[in-house]
């Protein structure tokens, strides 16, 4: 009677997970493939790609990208020396003889998805908001990029916003500028440069100040790290 009570019980939990796959499925072809807009009194429907500000756009474009780049890289005869995807870009390290080859063969790969290539001026390449920098003795150092539209606009301190969310602007401004630069005279003059805008912004000195996080000290058992996945 157990075991017979266990085995019915098994194929009730093995159908209702094939149903709910198959549901998941059905559901996402649903929504997929039932955007609909209106433009002009005309009235359209989405035949191709995923739509802008759908929930789960994101998530079928970086499985498309995914599997684009697997392909790609798959097919290659001299793949990349080093990779690093963030977002939409992607930063590589390859020969140089390679470059035009390496772009013509990923366009190949999806004529509907076509990639573009920038490479590195003067020993300097910009990365999302970082500036990677090639040092005479050929390590790699960085430094706070902002593109050349970059307004220096921030959340005014006359605005009408919680103190919280201004001195927010400040930490992430600050920490930024220690983080991501790798050389003394990097971090000092993006300090500058933030402590200058942050006052055109309307920020009082006193809030601009650099001020020293304190330190506890907790025993080691309560010291943990916890790593989330992207």
């Amino acid at each position: 009677m157990l075991k017979f009570d266990l085995i019915k019980g098994l194929e009730i939990c093995l159908k209702i997970c094939l149903n709910s796959t198959t549901d998941l499925i059905k559901g996402l072809e649903i929504c997929l493939n039932s955007t609909n807009l209106t433009f002009r009194g005309k009235h359209y429907k989405q035949v191709f790609g995923t739509a802008m500000g759908s929930p789960v756009s994101s998530i079928v474009a970086n499985l498309v990208m995914e599997n684009i780049e697997t392909r790609a890289l798959e097919t290659l005869a001299d793949p990349p020396r080093l990779r690093k995807i963030y977002v939409d870009d992607t930063f590589v390290i390859m020969k140089r003889s390679k470059l035009s080859e390496f772009l013509t063969h990923l366009n190949t790969i999806e004529s509907s998805i076509q990639f573009t290539m920038e490479k590195e001026r003067e020993g300097c390449l910009p990365f999302s908001d970082l500036l990677i920098k090639r040092s005479p003795s050929g390590h790699l150092l960085s430094a706070v990029y902002r593109k050349p539209t970059h307004s220096d606009r921030y959340l005014n301190f006359r605005s009408e916003h919680p103190i919280q969310h201004k001195q927010s602007v400040v930490n992430t401004l600050l920490e930024r500028a220690k983080k991501l630069s790798s050389t003394t005279q990097d971090l000092n003059s993006e300090l500058k440069y933030v402590k200058r805008t942050l006052l055109l912004n309307g920020y009082p000195k006193w809030m601009i100040k650099d001020k020293k996080k304190k330190q506890y000290n907790r025993p080691p058992e309560f010291r943990s790290k916890v790593v989330l996945p992207y």
